[in-house]
Formats: structure tokens, C-alpha cells, sequence
């Protein structure tokens, strides 16, 4: 087994994501975290929740997502998160996919694309097919209305690949085996997955440290939280564990006037516009992600002062308080919170 093997076959930790992101942003020089804007943000987040305007059940309302989700969708899910990633395109290009009559771009364009499939006979939810696919049988997966090719496809047909011949090999042929390897545990499930699931590590290096932002597999523990409402193959006692996703559209969504909490300098002003993200430097969009990642931590830290003391039930967990739940209402809002911010960023930022 070469070195290289024995690196990617290293799981990596939920734990590890915020106090790495706070070392990149103690150190960085072009960006700077808003106590000002943090403040306000927490009140915004605290009103949308008190208001009850975002809960948990928003995650079915989609007309994309299940509303009745069956125990296939654990897999759906897993494919949809590892195929999640890079929907900007170049100016005056656009990658849409057409299903039901609509046109769909960015997130919800891999849904439609993977609904579409599966509609017309390709089962992308058994491991087995998708990870046998043909290049060429992808490509007619995401064709796109449009002509454009969807961004990335050789990449996309390689996670695919990997993914089912691992699960095929290791799991049974399905990622409901991995779920309940993780015994109802957020840290579990990503430790598992980015140990077996190479395309899930998401870290990089920043002044000879890794740093650990863990996007797409945070993503995947919620997308499962939200999709089956915290019960059942979602049911996750340390759902609280999740931090922000800091992928391109939150760090884009907290340098905007929607928030203001990164305040940057103009040397990495240009990172958060759109499609230019990915042509940045990487260090760049390194430190607006540690960034925005530890603005996160500032967030919980306000939001219980901001939202008034809660007797009745909680609806992002469905459980009321018990005298001995000492994080209540504080953490057992987090992930719903973070979930707020993310929709807050799909709407202000595609």
C-alpha cells in the first residue's frame, strides 16, 4: 500500500472543522470578522425562527425534494451530496437541465437530472448501475437544455465510479449500511464516510496545517437530517455537531449586504463574486471559507441572546426542553439556523 493510499484511507473529524478555520482566519490579513454585522445576523436568524419562517419541514416542501421519503432516498441522497459541487459557469454560458416542464440551474439542476434519470430507467439510486456507468451514459444523465455541458463531468463520472464500487464492495451495495454503521451519529457518518470516500475530504493546507472544511459530507448528514425529519435512517443525536458549509455561495452570501459579516479587503473582493470564486487563488478562497466557518461560531455564541426563553416545543427536533437538556434552546437551533443561512445564500447569490 503506497503513501498515498494510506493518506486518503485517513478519516477526518467534524471536530477538527472550526478549530481549523479559526487558525487560517486569526492569521488572515485581507479579511476580518464584523462583531457589528455578527450581532445583526444573529437578530435576522433569530427572527426568521422565532417566526417559525424556516423549520425542518421546508426540506420536503421542495417540489425536487421527496416529500415522502422511502428508504431508496438514503441512496439518492448520497449521490445527489457527492455529485454536489461547481454549478458556476462562464459568463453568458448557462448548464440547465429540463424536467417537469421547468428548467432547472445550479443545486436544483443535479436533482432534476438525477429525478430525470431515474424516471427513464436508470436506477441512480443502486450503487451497482451508477458506479458502472459509462463517461458518455453520464453525459446523457446531464444533458443539458440548453447545450451546455454540465461543469466538470470527467470529475463527476469519477466520484460516481468510486462511490458505487465502494459501497458495492464494502457496504453491501447500499449507503444505508454506512448510516447505521454510524449509530445514529453526525461525527460517526463523517468519519466513515470521509475514510472510505475520498471525494468527501475536503481540507487543505494553510501554512504547512491542515484545515479542514468538510463541506459536502456536513451536507450530506443534513440533507439526511432534513430529507427524513431528524427520525429514522435522519435520526442524529449530535446533529448539533454540524457547522456552517462553507462552500463558494456562503462565503459569496456573508461578504454580501445581506449579511456583511466578512469585511474584506479588495484584494479578495472579487473571490465572492460569483462565477469569478473559482478562478480565485486558492488561498484566498481558503480564508473567506475559514472565515466565513468561524463567523459561524460568533453566531451561535449571540443567537441565545437574541431569542427570547422557549417553553413550548422545539420544531427543529420536535422534543420539548428537559430540565437536564442544558443546551436547549441555544445548540438544538444551530443546524436549523446554519440550514437559514444556506437557503438565505441560494436566494441572493445564483
Amino acid at each position: 500500500m503506497t503513501s498515498k493510499q494510506k493518506q486518503t484511507e485517513q478519516p477526518c473529524e467534524l471536530a477538527q472543522v472550526l478549530p481549523t478555520c479559526e487558525a487560517v482566519a486569526a492569521q488572515a490579513t485581507h479579511v476580518r470578522i464584523s462583531q457589528q454585522a455578527i450581532d445583526s445576523t444573529a437578530k435576522k436568524l433569530a427572527t426568521v425562527l422565532e417566526e417559525n419562517a424556516f423549520s425542518l419541514a421546508h426540506w420536503r416542501m421542495h417540489e425536487l425534494h421527496p416529500s415522502d421519503p422511502k428508504d431508496n432516498h438514503v441512496d439518492f441522497i448520497f449521490v445527489l451530496d457527492a455529485l454536489n459541487f461547481s454549478f458556476w459557469m462562464p459568463e453568458g454560458e448557462k448548464y440547465a437541465v429540463e424536467y417537469r416542464g421547468k428548467q432547472w440551474t445550479g443545486y436544483w439542476s443535479l436533482v432534476a437530472a438525477l429525478s430525470r434519470a431515474i424516471d427513464e430507467g436508470i436506477d441512480m439510486c443502486n450503487p451497482a448501475v451508477y458506479g458502472s456507468l459509462t463517461l458518455d451514459q453520464l453525459r446523457s444523465v446531464f444533458r443539458s437544455v440548453s447545450g451546455t455541458e454540465v461543469p466538470l463531468l470527467e470529475q463527476r463520472h469519477e466520484v460516481l465510479t468510486q462511490a458505487g464500487q465502494c459501497l458495492v464492495k464494502d457496504f453491501g451495495g447500499t449507503f444505508r449500511t454506512c448510516v447505521e454503521r454510524a449509530n445514529k451519529s453526525a461525527a460517526s457518518l463523517v468519519r466513515l464516510v470521509t475514510q472510505h470516500f475520498p471525494s468527501f475530504r475536503d481540507m487543505s493546507i494553510y501554512n504547512g496545517n491542515p484545515v479542514y472544511l468538510l463541506k459536502r459530507v456536513q451536507i450530506l448528514v443534513a440533507d439526511l437530517w432534513g430529507c427524513y425529519q431528524g427520525a429514522g435512517w435522519g435520526a442524529f443525536r449530535d446533529i448539533d455537531a454540524v457547522t456552517m458549509f462553507a462552500d463558494y455561495r456562503c462565503p459569496h452570501c456573508m461578504a454580501s449586504r445581506l449579511y456583511d459579516v466578512l469585511v474584506r479587503a479588495l484584494i479578495v473582493c472579487s473571490c465572492c463574486a460569483g462565477p469569478y470564486w473559482k478562478n480565485s487563488p486558492l488561498e484566498e478562497r481558503l480564508i473567506l471559507s475559514s472565515a466565513t466557518a468561524s463567523s459561524w461560531i460568533f453566531i451561535c455564541g449571540t443567537l441565545p441572546r437574541t431569542m427570547p426563553a422557549r417553553s413550548h416545543t422545539c420544531p427543529s427536533t420536535t422534543r420539548a426542553p428537559s430540565s437536564t437538556d442544558r443546551t436547549w434552546p441555544c445548540e438544538t437551533w444551530v443546524t436549523m439556523t446554519l440550514t437559514s443561512i444556506r437557503c438565505s445564500c441560494e436566494r441572493e447569490c445564483i
